[in-house]
């Protein structure tokens, strides 16, 4: 099995935790709207 991990830079990393923290958003909400997964959101 075959896993595809994306890579992410820090201007994106910087901008979902900048969106999250100013919309007050839960994470699962975030990370959805996102396409991204609530662990990578979290961390």
């Amino acid at each position: 099995m075959s896993t595809n991990r994306g890579t992410f830079t820090d201007e994106f990393k910087a901008d979902a935790v900048q969106l999250m923290a100013q919309e007050n958003r839960p994470i699962a909400q975030g990370a959805s709207e996102l396409e991204i997964n609530e662990g990578s959101l979290g961390s």
